[in-house]
């Protein structure tokens, strides 16, 4: 499922991403199965990043408080927005 919520308010459904940081709500890190599922004309996506989140890491489990919300409504993400950051290697020969 390339969502993480899916939302239905009279008749209407939509699907909700919510992307995470302890930084600055300047990037967030998608997989091509939302890109493409956000970019779909079928569905009607919506993007809550959460930015400032601050962690304490001295308590076991760690625990996570804070943070500032932006909603980015009928989320389609442009081309010009998005940059690679990883990439899958097929190694030579390894199709054995």
């Amino acid at each position: 499922m390339p969502y993480d919520l899916r939302r239905t308010r009279k008749g209407e459904e939509r699907h909700v991403e919510v992307k995470g940081t302890t930084g600055a709500p300047t990037s967030v890190e998608l997989t091509i199965n939302e890109v493409e599922h956000a970019r779909n004309p079928a569905n009607t996506v919506d993007l809550y990043v959460v930015s400032d989140i601050a962690v304490d890491t001295r308590i076991d489990p760690y625990k996570a408080s804070g943070g500032e919300v932006r909603h980015l409504r009928n989320w389609e993400p442009a081309e010009e927005d998005l940059r690679p950051c990883r990439f899958t290697y097929r190694v030579p020969g390894g199709d054995a």
